[in-house]
């Protein structure tokens, strides 16, 4: 409910400010969006599990997904970047869900690199795959004895 809040919250600041109306995109957004949240749900709860101190694991995880959000190019475009940074950049899946949704809303070629729509996507859903099954899996391991 917090999050819905803090979103539409967001959207009206930046009609103010920007004048772009962000409901209008609200469907296209989703897919993007809700992909890139399960992935980072299921890494925190890896990441919950293997950290026996409650607030410690809040900190790591809030950590990580900041340096992660901005290596992937939260406030601009990878492709813009060269070296260890592109290469850092195209490995995260939230480079992809980022590229998606400015490509939705300012219609920019959602494409990274040589990398296009269709291979990010894919990507983002393996990574999805892969964060799911080591969440039960490290569920089952810890908690289903």
């Amino acid at each position: 409910m917090e999050s819905s809040i803090t979103a539409a919250v967001s959207g009206l600041f930046i009609y103010w400010l920007t004048g772009i109306n962000l409901a209008a995109f609200a469907l296209p957004l989703l897919p993007p969006l809700l992909v890139i949240g399960l992935i980072f749900i299921f890494l925190a709860v890896v990441v919950g599990l293997f950290i026996e101190s409650f607030s410690g694991s809040i900190i790591f995880s809030l950590i990580t997904t900041c340096v992660l959000w901005f290596l992937s190019g939260a406030t601009f475009s990878i492709n813009n970047n060269t070296g260890i940074l592109h290469t850092v950049g195209s490995l995260l899946p939230s480079t992809y869900a980022l590229s998606d949704l400015r490509g939705t809303i300012f219609n920019m070629d959602p494409s990274i690199g040589s990398v296009s729509y269709g291979a990010g996507w894919l990507i983002m859903l393996a990574y999805m795959l892969v964060s799911m099954t080591l969440a039960f899996y490290v569920y089952h391991r810890k908690l289903a004895r």
